[in-house]
């Protein structure tokens, strides 16, 4: 099995007082267990980009559907997810072109058995002859599992405040610096039947630095909020609103660079799956998963 790595992230929590801090590998990946029992997630995502000297915007990418994703097992700093798309649709439209509607060839599948680990993120098991690691859309739903948040192990007070920051340094195989900053707010507490649940506001600020003169890099800023049941872990929703800049640097002495702009708007919500069926012949993905060689770490 060949894997790739989707992303890399070194995560280290502050806290303003009052927030304990987490520094245990294992505590990073708690919100991990929202998942212990299936949760089916809906989205719906809208992308506009445009270049800085254009008025209008080039290209419009919106797309929607429905996951399944299930928390496999938690092995010290490696957690194993089990996610199946279960609706994925997306229509693309670029500037003075008619919009092209279509269906993703992820849906109605079940993604390579997925890791994700404290320190190098993403990690997926494919089989190369698949294609599913060229696949663009794949990384897009890896994009909307990880929620945009860190569910706080500590029950938070309403107006506490915390942080997140995560770095990847650049090596051989990564030609890029990516910083991540996270900043954490509890608006609200309502109490429900399952848990209290908190209104979480957070601001996310990413830049990739590429440390080659042509490759380009990028900046951007996420806002939004995220629901979230405690102690039990699990996003009952959230939504958010980014802007990212990517300077595309010119090919050739003397090109300038280019200034791409996309604002994106993502809204998920949990919905209630119903019991698993097993089919005849299907193996348990667990045991399956557990038979496999894990990442290295």
């Amino acid at each position: 099995m060949k894997r790739a790595i989707l992303s890399f992230s070194l995560i280290v929590i502050t806290a303003l007082p009052g927030f304990a801090q987490r520094t245990d590998e294992r505590d990073l990946l708690l919100f991990g267990e929202a998942w212990l029992d299936s949760s089916d997630y809906a989205w719906s995502r809208e992308s506009l980009s445009r270049l800085e000297k254009d008025s209008e915007p080039g290209a419009r990418v919106k797309d929607f559907g429905r996951l399944r994703i299930r928390f496999i097992s938690l092995d010290e700093d490696l957690l194993g997810l089990d996610i199946r798309v279960l609706k994925f649709r997306y229509q693309v439209q670029l500037r003075g072109d008619s919009a092209n509607e279509g269906i993703s060839k992820l849906e109605g599948t079940r993604l390579p058995p997925v890791w994700l680990h404290s320190a190098l993120g993403f990690s997926v098991g494919s089989d190369p002859a698949s294609g599913f690691q060229s696949n663009i859309q794949a990384g897009e739903v890896f994009d909307l599992i990880d929620f945009r948040g860190v569910v706080p192990r500590e029950i938070p007070l309403v107006g506490q405040e915390w942080s997140a920051k995560m770095l990847r340094k650049p090596d051989d195989r990564f030609r890029f610096r990516e910083e991540k900053d996270r900043r954490f707010t509890c608006l609200s507490k309502e109490t429900t039947r399952d848990g209290d649940k908190f209104e979480i506001a957070f601001i996310e600020t990413l830049k990739v630095t590429s440390m080659e003169p042509s490759r380009s890099h990028e900046i951007r800023e996420t806002r939004g909020k995220f629901w979230v049941i405690l102690p039990m872990g699990r996003v009952e929703a959230t939504t958010w609103e980014s802007l990212s800049t990517e300077y595309k640097s010119g090919a050739g002495k003397g090109k300038t660079s280019d200034k791409v702009e996309t604002q994106t708007k993502v809204d998920i919500v949990r919905r209630d799956s119903p019991p698993p069926k097993p089919r005849e012949g299907e193996k348990e993905v667990g045991a399956a998963i557990e038979k496999l060689p894990l990442p290295p770490r």
